[in-house]
Formats: C-alpha cells, structure tokens, sequence
C-alpha cells in the first residue's frame, strides 16, 4: 500500500498565458481556481470591521470582491492594483478603482483612515519598504494599516518544488521568485523605520483545502516564476511539482496548500 493516496490525474489545459503585469494569470482562472479574497480574506475583513464614515484604500484590489464587501458596509472606499484586467473587472462592479504600482507611487497623501490589503503585499518584492512608506504616506496621522498576506515559510512545499525543477533546467529560481515572504519581527522593522506604530504582526499557519486540483492553483499563482519558458517545457515542470508535492498536499482525496500568512495592524501616529 503506497504511504499516501494516488491523486487524481490532473486535467489538459491550454497553453499558458501571460496575461498582464500582476500575478500573470486571467480573472477568470483567479476566480474558478482559488480566489485568495473570498477562500482566506474574512479575518483580514473582521479586523478592518469597516463602517460608515470610514474612507477606505484595497491596496491589491483584484476583482474587487472584497473592495465591494468594504463598499457593502457603507465605507467609502479606492481600490488599486497593478492588473488593468483585474481593475476592469472591479469598475465593472461599479467599484471606484484604478491601475497603480505600490512600489513606485500610490499618489495618495493622508487620504485614508485605513490602508487594507489582502494576499498582495508578498507580491510586491521588488522594493517593499518602499510600498510601507506608500502605505504610510496615504493614511491620515492616526489611520491604521490592516493586511494580511505571506508570512515566511508560506508554500513552502511548493517554493522547494519549483526549485528544484528549475535549478534542474539551468534556471537561477532566486531571480524568478516574485515572492516577499518576510518574518514577523523582520516586517515590525520596516513598518517601524517608517512611521508606523506596530499594535499586530502575527506569522499564522493557514493551511488550506482546495476545492480543485493542485495544478489549477500552480496555473494562477505561479506564472512569474516561469516567464520566458517554452510551453512544452513550462507543461512539463508543472507536472513534476505537482508530483512532488503530492506527498505532503494530498491526502484524503483533497488537495491544500501550506499557507502561512503574516497579519498586521500598524498606526500611523497622531
């Protein structure tokens, strides 16, 4: 009897896609193969409890789904992201939203009584203490910052998997990580160099069934790890992570992902 049960075969789909600046994936796959905001963002929302009178920046508003549950509770609220079709999805909402690259410029100064982001924050490797002081920047003095988003360690199994394929292939995969996963204590500094009063940094193992095969997921949220890759060879090294994840994410006719999320709350000061 193998020591972990044979999943099922994984599904043809067609050739990937490039699809845009952000997490190189479609709206459409985001929300059949795991929406990030409605699967895990109800706690970050708990701890935003947004409200009436309240102004509101969804820094990483995807499709707005969550931008529009802020709107819901009679908040005022913007939503940016860096993906044009993301942000179309969301004006398409009727959702106030716009194209913007946290590590450049937000535009924003002392316009928010709060700055929410979920599952944004680890994309944003290229400068992230410059998205802290974007964030900074935009609240008013006593707004508060409320994310969540990859702590260190998160999808460890599947960051070990790619890898390993790619350094098989010759690829350097500390150039083709697009993800920041930083310690607590390490993202309590950057939040305190600028500004910021830390009340919340928290590393919180999350893991999380999915509702569909494993490679759907590896489609959505792994493409920038592969740009630039053939189709055949992109095919390839996607099934053989997915076979070497299978030991540790597949169990009892279900796959999940080895999240583990770092939540904040941080103030900026009076």
């Amino acid at each position: 009897t193998p020591p972990h049960p044979t999943p099922p075969r994984a599904m043809s789909s067609p050739a990937w896609r490039v699809c845009g600046p952000g997490m190189d994936t479609s709206v459409e796959e985001y929300q059949t193969n795991f929406h990030t905001g409605l699967v895990m963002g109800g706690h970050v929302m708990g701890m935003l409890s947004p409200g009436p009178g309240m102004r509101v920046l969804d820094l990483g508003c995807g499709d707005g789904a969550l931008t529009q549950q802020i709107k819901d509770s009679g908040a005022e609220v913007v939503g940016v992201d860096i993906d044009p079709a993301f942000v179309a999805a969301a004006t398409a909402r009727g959702l106030d939203a716009h194209c913007a690259d946290g590590c450049r410029s937000l535009g924003f100064c002392r316009e928010f009584d709060r700055v929410f982001s979920n599952a944004t924050l680890h994309w944003m490797k290229a400068d992230p203490a410059a998205v802290v002081r974007e964030m900074h920047a935009s609240l008013k003095d006593g707004g508060l910052l409320v994310a969540e988003f990859g702590g260190k360690g998160n999808v460890q199994t599947i960051v070990r998997a790619l890898e390993g394929e790619l350094s098989c292939r010759g690829f350097d995969p500390s150039e083709r990580n697009p993800w920041f996963f930083p310690g607590a204590d390490e993202y309590a500094r950057m939040l305190t160099k600028a500004g910021f009063e830390v009340l919340h940094c928290v590393r919180v193992p999350r893991s999380t069934r999915l509702e569909v095969d494993i490679s759907g997921w590896l489609k959505t949220f792994c493409g920038k790890w592969l740009e630039g890759i053939d189709d055949e060879t992109i095919a390839d090294i996607l099934s053989k992570v997915r076979t070497a994840v299978t030991p540790d994410l597949f169990s009892d006719g279900f796959w999940s992902v080895d999240y583990i999320r770092l939540r904040v709350v941080a103030r900026k000061p009076q």
